[in-house]
């Protein structure tokens, strides 16, 4: 798996940091789920209190970044039990000429506890999501089983006219 350079300086941040210290970088999304990053998602997890995530979505922040998707993420050093993540999400496209920060108290916020960013051994990733979307997410995971654990497989190769390919076995 890849690793993305910056993963490494926000290690750095972190170790540089002292007890109780804040620490914000902001990034490309793809961090949440990139196997790359999954140290740095289990570091930030277990060392840290996450205070806010921001989803820009589709708001490119940086002009010349097109088709990067940008979130912000503030942590402080120091695990505090129940800590409420501040999650701001940006759920419509703002025209190019708006100011992202002054328009923000408009976006969609919610807070969730940061026990609940994690789906209990679904996968590794982060999941900001509001308590309805993630108790209806948590309730299908917990009944449900991965392609590998099932008698299924997926098959790869070309499909014509919605059939496989005559030639290859089905």
């Amino acid at each position: 798996s890849r690793c993305n350079g910056w993963y490494l300086f926000f290690h750095m941040a972190l170790d540089l940091a002292e007890s109780r210290g804040i620490v914000s970088f902001l990034t490309s999304n793809y961090w949440l789920t990139a196997r790359g990053a999954y140290k740095l998602r289990k570091r930030i997890y277990k060392e840290t209190s996450i205070l806010q995530y921001v989803d820009f979505k589709d708001n490119r922040v940086f002009e010349g970044a097109k088709g990067v998707h940008t979130n912000l993420l503030v942590v402080r050093k120091q695990i505090e039990k129940n800590t409420q993540v501040k999650c701001i999400l940006y759920d419509k496209k703002v025209p190019k000429s708006s100011d992202l920060i002054e328009i923000m108290p408009e976006q969609e916020t919610f807070r969730i506890n940061q026990s609940h960013i994690t789906l209990d051994g679904w996968d590794t990733y982060f999941h900001f999501l509001p308590v309805n979307f993630l108790s209806v997410l948590k309730t299908i995971t917990a009944s449900a089983q991965t392609l590998k654990e099932s008698t299924y497989y997926v098959k790869e190769g070309l499909i014509r006219n919605g059939y496989l390919n005559k030639d290859e076995d089905n």
